[in-house]
């Protein structure tokens, strides 16, 4: 059977991994961190179970710039009950799952907490870490071959502000998910993952069927960035509410762009709060919008004219800098839904937008 592999305070993580993979069995280890504060990056390159116990500690405090906390490089991975801290200029990504050229499969992050720290003398209140190869992510899992797309699950992990410095720090992305079939969050509400980031706190690129419940969105949201075809992808009983000393409005608290391929997008038992726009559906049709609650944020006085809210914006294109081509099927189903109204807010349930001149319109349903 597989060895049991034990790291213990005042040891290192990589020499059990190393020991771990020295072993050459078929059979999974399971590498058990006990509490302690561990002072380096680590590899992983064979399939195994990383295991922390009262929530050991990993981070860079010396050393060379942009390394990546925990690289994985390789199928039937977990890595739980850690806290990484991921500080800048030492560190610049959490935990980073990709096989250079090939799919990448069963890679579970659980009961993490991920931070970005670093001296954010920017005076910008949300300052990520530069983007970089890697995103800027506490949890990235990239898929370099297409289909068949692997599978992946994210839970009960914690994206957080980082306390370090002048100004609080972000990460670039909270959850990275290329080409996968993701689950991010879980039926029970112990599932859920409580993410922040300054570009994304989900994004779901080019993914396969995927689902996202049971989270709270404190930043940018998700993204959900082309869909691969017949993917069936959906978003329920989650809470988006943007941070408070973020940005002074997020772009959007949930986009879909590009889902043209025959992929389904079901938006169902959410809650948004404080949105300037909740939702954009944009370059899209197989998008239902149906029994959530929208609440956009309010005011002590009268804002200016710049403030009016969407809780839903339908459009033939998305907020992007590219060009806007155009799309004939543009199509929407919104359904049993709350829209709630807030203090000295303006705006609308739902606007309708067409942005990429020459589109055209399919099924609209309200």
């Amino acid at each position: 059977g597989a060895p049991a592999v034990t790291v213990n305070s005042g040891s290192k993580i990589s020499d059990g991994l190393l020991f771990a993979s020295a072993t050459g069995t078929s059979a999974t280890t399971t590498v058990t961190v006990n509490t302690g504060t561990f002072n380096e990056a680590v590899s992983v390159d064979k399939s195994l179970k990383l295991l922390g116990v009262s929530t050991p500690i990993m981070e860079l405090t010396s050393g060379s710039s942009n390394n990546v906390m925990v690289a994985i490089t390789v199928n039937d991975v977990i890595v739980d009950g850690f806290r990484i801290n991921v500080n800048k200029p030492y560190a610049n990504a959490g935990i980073y799952a990709r096989k250079s050229g090939a799919s990448i499969d069963d890679i579970v992050v659980q009961n993490c907490t991920l931070q970005a720290n670093g001296d954010n003398t920017s005076g910008l209140p949300f300052n990520p870490v530069s983007l970089g190869a890697t995103g800027s992510a506490a949890v990235a899992v990239i898929n370099d071959a297409g289909a068949p797309f692997g599978e992946t699950t994210v839970k009960n992990t914690d994206v957080i502000v980082g306390s370090f410095g002048i100004y609080p720090m972000t990460f670039g992305r909270g959850v990275w998910l290329h080409q996968m079939n993701s689950t991010v969050g879980g039926p029970n509400p112990a599932d859920g993952n409580d993410l922040v980031a300054n570009t994304q706190d989900l994004w779901l690129k080019t993914t396969g069927s995927s689902s996202v419940q049971n989270n709270i969105f404190r930043g940018q949201g998700i993204d959900i960035s082309g869909p691969a075809a017949s993917a069936v992808i959906s978003v329920e009983d989650n809470l988006f509410q943007p941070y408070s000393g973020g940005k002074p409005y997020v772009d959007a608290s949930l986009v879909i762009k590009n889902n043209m391929g025959g992929s389904t997008v079901l938006v169902d038992g959410n809650t948004f709060r404080d949105h300037r726009v909740a939702i954009i559906s944009g370059r899209s049709k197989d998008v239902t919008i149906s029994n959530n609650t929208f609440t956009p944020a309010g005011y002590s006085a009268a804002p200016g004219a710049d403030t009016l809210f969407s809780h839903i914006r339908f459009d033939t294109w998305y907020p992007s800098t590219g060009a806007t081509s155009p799309y004939a099927d543009n199509g929407v189903v919104v359904q049993g839904n709350t829209f709630n109204g807030a203090p000295y807010a303006k705006g609308a349930a739902f606007d309708a937008y067409n942005v990429a001149t020459g589109s055209g319109w399919g099924t609209v349903t309200l």
